[in-house]
């Protein structure tokens, strides 16, 4: 379908200074006048030679003044009143009293008859600016309605029907809120103490612990000592004491069978540990718990590991116990037991031997060069240069000496 402009507006009705007749609803055939319902008709179009009658000046222009009212009626911006009369399909719209209504049901006499503003399911009025005030509210924080818009805040702060701008909002340094207490109507949010905290790794100050017990009336903050009682103090300065056991004892016994004492496997006579011995000597320090030999020198190591050495080359040496001359009982004291003891026997003038004999503190000897061992009452012949060699029993050694006398046998012990 093409597409037309819109024609050129008149300046003025068509035909408003034409001369007209008004044209009847209907007329006869024979009258060669023009109606509204039938215009011309074939009288019209049959020769005047022939009986024919021409069509009318005046009806020309009463038609064409018709169609210029409608015309020129549409140019003004005019609207057709509603009329009872006509049947109204919908989506027309009319005009009724002060205002503008649409169709939205048909009506009319071939159905039936509705005015406009009798029912709105039938006929809508199209509301003007004053109907929509009527009809929709001021809005407010309870009721929904019509919301006027603005960009001062502080002018319009009292005012709870306005709404706000995304301008006048970017415009002001307002907050929604903070830490959830939302702002006041000039923007102000006052914080007087954050009640909780999800954490706070290095916060300098509580009111409750974790668990929510407050801590200045929970927990102990110092303790003193007096006697047997014990003063607690809390965070808040509140006080309290503590009166323990009476643990003074007016005797302390080691024995086993001390009955109402320390006594069995708790008591001091079967301690697993001590510091100090009897004496009050410490004991790691002063006693030796372990020894090794190397080559001629014996290392102590003490409790606490300290170690040191003793020099057993003096160990070795022997010395002289006793010089004899002569036959006789030979008496050999400060002897150490089990070490064992030189005799040495040096011929006098003339060669020969002499006899030992054990009277007690040995049992075992042994000669050089001699005329071997003896056992029982005699510990051995020996001839001069010999060397004895006698085990002792006994702290002290007695020895018979015989056959020695007549040639001066000289006897030396060692040990």
């Amino acid at each position: 379908m093409a597409i037309f402009d819109e024609p050129t507006q008149w300046d003025h009705v068509l035909g408003s200074k034409a001369d007209v007749r008004p044209l009847p609803d209907d007329t006869s055939a024979t009258t060669g006048l023009a109606s509204l319902q039938k215009l011309f008709q074939m009288i019209n179009q049959i020769p005047l030679d022939v009986g024919g009658v021409a069509p009318g000046r005046l009806d020309f222009n009463a038609l064409f003044k018709l169609l210029g009212d409608s015309i020129f009626y549409a140019m003004n911006g005019g609207l057709a009143s509603y009329n009872r009369t006509y049947d109204y399909p919908p989506n027309r719209v009319v005009v009724y009293g002060n205002g503008l209504y649409k169709c939205i049901r048909a009506n009319g006499p071939s159905a039936s008859v509705v005015v406009p503003g009798t029912d709105d399911a039938v006929w809508q009025k199209i509301p003007t600016t004053s109907d929509v005030s009527a009809l929709i509210p001021i809005a407010t924080t309870l009721i929904k309605g019509i919301v006027q818009l603005c960009d001062n805040i502080d002018a319009n702060a009292t005012d709870n029907s306005k709404a706000l701008t995304p301008y006048a909002v970017a415009r002001q340094n307002y907050v929604k809120s903070v830490n959830g207490v939302r702002a006041d109507a000039y923007g102000n949010a006052s914080i007087t103490r954050v009640n909780s905290a999800a954490s706070a790794d290095s916060a300098t100050k509580a009111a409750q612990d974790s668990a929510g017990q407050q801590i200045n009336t929970t927990y102990i903050k110092s303790l003193a000592i007096n006697g047997r009682t014990i003063t607690y103090t809390k965070g808040n300065g509140a006080t309290g004491s503590i009166t323990t056991q009476d643990t003074t004892y007016s005797k302390l016994s080691q024995f086993w069978n001390d009955v109402g004492y320390i006594t069995s496997a708790g008591s001091c006579a079967y301690a697993t540990k001590a510091a100090l011995d009897s004496a009050g000597q410490q004991i790691n320090t002063t006693y030796v718990k372990s020894l090794a030999l190397n080559g001629r020198t014996l290392i102590y190591t003490k409790g606490n590991g300290a170690t040191g050495g003793v020099d057993l080359t003096a160990l070795s040496k022997v010395s002289l116990l006793s010089a004899r001359f002569g036959d006789g009982t030979w008496t050999l004291s400060g002897v150490v037991v089990g070490k064992p003891i030189f005799i040495t026997h040096n011929a006098g003038a003339t060669p020969g031997g002499a006899t030992l004999q054990s009277v007690s503190g040995t049992s075992d000897m042994v000669t050089v060069h001699g005329f071997g061992t003896w056992f029982g009452p005699y510990v051995g012949y020996m001839y001069g240069g010999a060397c004895a060699i006698i085990i002792p029993t006994s702290s002290t050694v007695v020895i018979n000496v015989m056959n020695s006398t007549d040639d001066g046998d000289h006897f030396r012990a060692y040990q």
